[in-house]
């Protein structure tokens, strides 16, 4: 049996009254955010260009179709164009790329260097050295599914190739 059940008649009463005060409570909550997000949201004016009475579609027959032009907002414009600028500052995010080589031969790095861009000339090949290591990654992946496709395309020529999370670029 439920908790409901098992309760006096007073207790269930108690426990209806106290679900629909926070089920009301929620709906004042819910309409006050819909209120407030108003203030956010662009507001675009839509005036109707022309309006003709066609009969070539079969949804609208007898009704007109109305072709609207939305008017120049140029809060919005602002808007877009601060966007724009902030993601224009942004170079790098959070992602991941593909070590295929860690040790302190440079002779080492620079061939593996090689073999990347004459076997895979769309992937940006990275080298860099943190003394006495050198390390060389490959490719600029968002998220790990696809940086563990990209590994399993190059594990014929590097079967050591490890996934690892790194400030890639933004194109």
């Amino acid at each position: 049996m439920t908790l409901l059940f098992c309760l006096p008649d007073f207790m269930k009463i108690k426990y209806l009254v106290c679900l629909c005060c926070l089920w009301l409570l929620s709906l004042g909550l819910q309409a006050q955010t819909n209120e407030k997000m108003k203030t956010f949201r662009p507001k675009l004016d839509a005036s109707p260009v022309t309006e003709e009475a066609t009969n070539t579609t079969t949804n609208n027959k007898g009704k007109g179709q109305r072709q609207f032009r939305l008017q120049d907002n140029a809060r919005l414009d602002s808007l877009l164009d601060t966007l724009h600028a902030y993601n224009a500052r942004i170079k790098g995010v959070t992602g991941y790329r593909l070590l295929v080589y860690t040790g302190v031969d440079r002779e080492q790095a620079m061939r593996s260097k090689e073999q990347l861009y004459r076997n895979y000339p769309d992937l940006e090949v990275y080298v860099s050295f943190v003394q006495p290591t050198f390390r060389v990654k490959v490719g600029d992946y968002l998220n790990r599914y696809d940086a563990l496709r990209g590994a399993d395309r190059i594990k014929g020529l590097f079967p050591s190739a490890v996934v690892v999370g790194e400030t890639v670029r933004v194109r």
